[in-house]
């Protein structure tokens, strides 16, 4: 009968795990346990039981883990956890930590990452202009435990169309290989929310034109940016030009866009107002049929 005493034991057990230094109930249960078999019990941190036999001293500490780990379960049996979140799900529970009989996510991911940055590195032309960069690295295992599922994302930038599609075929072939090789599964969403963002020739022309016309300055022929912008996807249904005034170099108007201590530059605004203004002039002039 002992083993299935056991056997029903541990399922109680495994039925309610408690996380490290909050196993109230386990301790309890255990206590109770050697308490009914007549031995000296001492309740702590954990529990201690103290089984004499003569006057020697001579001793021997046998020492077994109780707590559980922030894992969810997902078996199917009738002992599975009751507690969301939490499971005994390694040697505390019978299991051991033999990372070769499984997979590691992070040590996959990682080769990913390593892998994604070889494609502007080797597998571009050089001075494309594409950016792959991966921002998060999301897993769900713990300090003490392996992960099961890794989620890597990122962000690509491109100039033109022919590279960002380039880069997705590239970013797919490399994360399902490397899956593949080490016998886990891969799936890659590339999701094109912005598009590349490509100035006509008139429109360009014809901002150049307005600016120089009320004495500013003007670089029509300037190095592409990667910055994102949807103003693309009314340049891509009509002609159009996308240009930058420029906000001052010195000062809170001179950080990057998003910085935490970022502020305009009001002195500009007139500027600017007029700027446009006068675009709108030169472009839609007013006729003499209007005027009239």
């Amino acid at each position: 009968m002992l083993p299935i005493a056991l056997t029903a034991l541990r399922h109680e057990f495994h039925r309610m795990p408690e996380l490290g230094f909050a196993e109230e109930s386990t301790k309890a249960r255990v206590a109770g346990i050697l308490e009914d078999l007549g031995v000296e019990t001492h309740i702590g941190v954990g529990v201690v039981g103290v089984l004499k036999r003569g006057a020697g001293n001579r001793a021997i500490g046998l020492r077994a883990d109780m707590d559980a780990l922030p894992i969810h379960e997902t078996s199917s049996h009738d002992y599975a956890s009751q507690t969301a979140g939490v499971m005994h799900a390694c040697g505390h529970d019978g299991h051991a930590s033999m990372p070769q009989v499984g997979r590691d996510a992070i040590t996959i991911g990682a080769e990913i990452v390593q892998a994604l940055q070889t494609i502007v590195s080797r597998k571009l032309a050089p001075g494309a202009g594409v950016v792959v960069s991966v921002t998060e690295f999301l897993t769900d295992g713990q300090r003490n435990v392996l992960p099961g599922t890794a989620t890597l994302k990122g962000d690509v930038r491109a100039r033109m169309p022919a590279n960002r599609e380039e880069v997705a075929r590239l970013m797919r072939q490399l994360a399902e290989g490397i899956g593949a090789a080490h016998g886990v599964k891969v799936s890659v969403k590339f999701n094109t929310e912005f598009i590349e963002t490509i100035n006509a020739t008139e429109p360009t022309h014809a901002a150049i034109g307005t600016a120089l016309s009320i004495g500013l300055a003007a670089d029509g022929n300037r190095e592409p940016m990667s910055f994102s912008e949807d103003f693309a996807h009314f340049s891509a249904a009509v002609p159009g030009c996308f240009l930058l005034m420029g906000n001052g170099q010195e000062g809170p108007c001179g950080q990057p866009l998003h910085s935490d201590d970022y502020d305009f530059n009001d002195d500009l605004l007139p500027i600017g107002a007029a700027f446009w203004a006068q675009l709108v002039r030169d472009r839609l002039p007013v006729t003499k049929s209007e005027g009239e």
